[in-house]
């Protein structure tokens, strides 16, 4: 409170008083946020970039007031996993069935409506590389053909006719017939292939029919045979 008097020549007096008050500045604050690549119109700019803006008002009173914006940018959300299949096999990424190598990408909403990104690579691993030489059965109606898997990659494992897998790829004691051989590789790729042992056809063998002999005559005995290269023994020598 201010005073003043004011005094004449011959000392007549006069009085007066005023009341000053100091008025309190006016402040507002507000939090603002947007996603990444988005913008939002603050002051009549548009703003992008996260950080706090003011500006000043005129309030009642004539006293100014500040309004502060403080922007937030969320993070755009990425998320990224990878899978393997062997060839021939699938997977369900998306709702779609892949059975090629590639990336896929689908975006989904979410939290604070920021929209996020899910990735996944696809790798498609090959089957491994075998071959198989075999051996048919020696007879018809024998058991002592073979098999044997020739190939360079190594810790394969081998079933033959769904049998326990085993490390070595040679089968024996086979009889014609065909063969599912499943070879697993490292990965736990499977290759199916299928191996068919020949029968020999069986060997025949005819004499020709009992014949008359007279003293004296002889014969020529020529056994008639689908087989080549034999050695014949005959009883009585």
């Amino acid at each position: 409170t201010y005073s003043v008097v004011a005094k004449t020549a011959f000392g007549c007096l006069s009085t007066d008083s005023i009341r000053v008050t100091l008025g309190q500045a006016i402040q507002s604050f507000e939090n603002q946020s947007i996603c990444t690549g988005d913008s939002l119109l603050i002051f009549g700019q548009w703003q992008s970039q996260a950080g706090v803006f003011s500006q000043l008002f005129s309030a009642t009173g004539g006293c100014d007031s500040t309004h502060s914006v403080t922007l937030e940018v969320l993070p755009a959300l990425s998320t990224t996993e990878t899978w393997a299949i062997c060839t021939g096999d699938s997977l369900l990424i998306f709702g779609q069935w892949q059975s090629q190598a590639g990336g896929f990408s689908q975006l989904f909403s979410a939290t604070g409506g920021c929209d996020s990104t899910h990735s996944v690579t696809l790798e498609v691993l090959p089957l491994p590389e075998v071959e198989f030489e075999w051996t048919p059965p020696s007879c018809f109606g024998e058991s002592d053909g073979s098999m044997l898997a020739v190939t360079t990659v190594s810790g394969l494992e081998y079933s033959l006719n769904g049998s326990d897998f085993q490390p070595t790829g040679h089968f024996t004691q086979l009889a014609a017939g065909e063969y599912l051989v499943e070879v697993r590789d490292l990965s736990q790729c499977i290759l199916h292939k299928s191996v068919v042992l020949p029968d020999p056809l069986p060997l025949t063998l005819e004499l020709p029919g009992d014949t008359l002999l007279q003293p004296g005559q002889a014969i020529l005995l020529l056994p008639q045979t689908n087989g080549s290269n034999l050695q014949f023994t005959w009883s009585p020598t």
